[in-house]
């Protein structure tokens, strides 16, 4: 078991965090799995994030590895539904 920290920082008009919208973690998930030492295989992550913010969310990511290429990243969360909408075209 492996646990790691990793903080990014937004510094545009005092924004110290970025809300946890899932979409880069997406990409870290997959970064994190590259640098796994077995070549095949599925890994996941807890990820915290929302922290300084107040808002704290719990995401988990996941990363499939195979022949030492990722062939799939996911991210979610549980979540409830505060707002709706449509879109027409």
């Amino acid at each position: 078991r492996c646990s790691t920290s990793v903080q990014g920082c937004l510094h545009l008009d005092g924004v110290i965090e970025d809300s946890p919208t899932g979409s880069a973690n997406c990409a870290l998930s997959g970064f994190l799995t590259q640098l796994k030492e077995e070549k095949s295989g599925e890994f996941s992550c807890k990820i915290v994030q929302g922290v300084e913010m107040e808002d704290p969310v719990l995401l988990f990511a996941k990363a499939i590895l195979q022949n030492d290429k990722i062939v799939s990243s996911s991210v979610g969360s549980n979540c409830v539904q505060i707002a709706g909408g449509k879109f027409h075209v």
